[in-house]
Order: C-alpha cells, then structure tokens, then sequence
C-alpha cells in the first residue's frame, strides 16, 4: 500500500482497505505494562518529523513528513488545534479521556467528513476503545484499537524506553454481485511520554508494508 502517514493529522492508513478475501493475524503484544500520561502534546508550535520506508519497509523507498500544529480555532463546535502536512490540513481536540482527529472537505472547512477517536489519555496497557466504525446496506469498516504495553523503541530521533505499543485493528468487508469480500489488516503505533507518536508499521496478510519512524521533533 501507498503509505500516507496515519499520525495525528493524516487517516490515509487508517482507512485503507484491500479488496482481498480472507484476512491475518497480527503480530504478538507489547512487552511490559505501564500508563503515558501524555501519549501526543498538543501545542502551536509542535512539530514531528518522520522517515517513511514505503516498499515493504525497504530504507531504500524513503520519503520524509514534517507534521506541525500552527493555530487553533473551532471547527464543527470543537476548540481544536490546527495541523498541517505539507497540503492536508487536519484538526485535533481533546474529548471524554480521549484525542480526536477530525478532517473536512478541501476548501469547505465546516463539511466534516470524518472524526475518529485516535488514541486514548492517559494511555494504560489494556486499554482499548473503538476509533472509527461505519456502515451501510454492502459496506462495513471499523477500527478497534488496544494498548499492547510498554517497548523500547529506537529511532534517529532517540530511544524512547517505556514507549506504548498500540494496536489498530482494521476490520472491514462489502457485498457485490452476490459476494462478500473481507479483510482485517493491523496498524501498530508506539507513543512516548510527552512526545507523540514515534513509530508506525503498516502490516499486510503477510509482512510490513512500510513503516515510519521518528527523525526529529520539538515539543513545548
């Protein structure tokens, strides 16, 4: 899959879908418990960094993602924080323990179309909450996420100890011409305390298809 990276401004990879009868297993769970009390700051002047190995996770197909919080504002009746990626423009607010991401139709930032609860705060192993879920009469999506527990995840922007695994679930299915057609594929996201995300692996039925890790990034 083209890989657009699935962090606090981008569901690209949240909402890709194959049309591939079957599914998979995903990989085992993190290691230790433990509770991030912050697994992504909110601030204007945020920023995050990221390579992005798009080939099966080869570092020789390497594009880079620079994600920044540049306002705030209120949008669909939320006081959110405003990020930008290069031309996507996202918005991000804080809800009932949770951090949702909210999109809009280019040029009609009042036609919300679509919310998804991304990541739990604080964030404890065992966790899990539905991130996104719809449907109609042929077609079902939904996305159930889990704290795995705690690793040690090496990046060029550092190791981060202690750095929550989570693992998105993607679960979707469609009817046509008679048949039904599903596939469950994985996204895994490790958070650092008072960082934000600082790895995604994107997992097929049968391997990585890309991934992305952290190169830099500043943080009030």
């Amino acid at each position: 899959m083209k890989k657009l990276l699935a962090t606090i401004l981008i569901a690209g990879s949240l909402a890709f879908v194959s049309c591939q009868k079957g599914g998979t297993t995903g990989p085992g769970g993190g290691g230790g418990a433990g509770t991030i009390n912050e697994p992504l700051p909110l601030s204007v002047g945020n920023w995050w960094a990221y390579l992005n190995y798009e080939t099966g996770g080869t570092k020789g197909d390497t594009t880079r993602d620079t994600i920044r919080i540049v306002g705030t504002g209120v949008v669909n009746g939320k006081n959110v924080y405003i990020g930008v990626n290069g031309n996507d423009t996202s918005y991000v607010y804080r809800e009932g323990g949770y951090i949702f991401i909210m999109g809009h139709e280019e040029g009609s930032p009042d036609s919300v179309y679509y919310i998804m609860r991304f990541v739990k705060t604080p964030l404890s192993t065992g966790d899990s909450w539905v991130v996104v879920s719809e449907s109609d009469t042929n077609y079902s999506f939904s996305i159930h996420a889990t704290a795995q527990g705690t690793e040690s995840v090496q990046t060029p922007a550092g190791n981060f100890d202690g750095a929550m695994k989570v693992e998105f679930k993607n679960i979707w299915s469609y009817s046509y011409g008679g048949q039904t057609y599903a596939e469950t594929t994985y996204t895994y996201y490790y958070f650092a305390d008072n960082v934000g995300m600082v790895e995604e692996r994107d997992m097929s039925p049968d391997s990585t298809e890309s991934y992305s890790e952290l190169e830099a990034y500043h943080v009030e």
